[in-house]
């Protein structure tokens, strides 16, 4: 059974399936991005506190699914952890503005956030202070477990999918 990382959701395919056989894992950030990622999140942490919202660090999750897809059968475990997570909502934070080919990702992200926590609200909180309110949607929910049963068949196949070339400029697998 494959394990896919809930952050993966609607990404560039290709990018997903290169990093699905690196070992250990996906490259590695570098310490300045990853340092920019907690200094987002600790001025998310702040801003939160000071609009009256109770949050804590949310707990690792795991969704274990099985469903048909292209005629067949598959099983895989979707495993993350958001944010944080406030009374009612699921709270994901992104350390940049909002970058238009990235919105599709991230809210199926949070999506599934929201599907593995059991709540139905999520606010998505960018770098440069906007915010997007999100309401739990089915349709992206199963857009996103289509897409890794997708890619679960492409691995399982060893057939490389095509890029998307709106994330292919960064990827580290643009040239294979």
């Amino acid at each position: 059974m494959f394990r896919f990382p809930v952050s993966w959701a609607l990404r560039c395919m290709r990018y997903c399936f290169f990093s699905y056989f690196s070992k250990p894992g996906p490259p590695r950030l570098p310490r300045p991005l990853k340092e920019r990622g907690r200094m987002a999140e600790r001025r998310a942490f702040l801003w939160l506190k000071n609009m009256g919202i109770d949050v804590k660090r949310a707990g690792n999750r795991e969704l274990h699914v099985r469903l048909t897809h292209n005629g067949r059968m598959e099983e895989f475990t979707l495993t993350g952890r958001a944010d944080y997570l406030a009374e009612n909502a699921v709270v994901e934070v992104k350390a940049g503005r909002p970058r238009t080919s990235y919105i599709p990702a991230y809210l199926a992200q949070l999506n599934l956030y929201m599907l593995m926590y059991g709540i139905d609200q999520g606010l998505l909180l960018f770098g440069d202070g906007t915010f997007l309110r999100v309401r739990r949607s089915d349709f992206v929910i199963r857009q996103s477990l289509s897409y890794f049963s997708e890619l679960a068949g492409c691995i399982e196949d060893f057939r490389v999918p095509e890029g998307d070339y709106a994330f292919c400029a960064s990827c580290p697998y643009r040239v294979l």
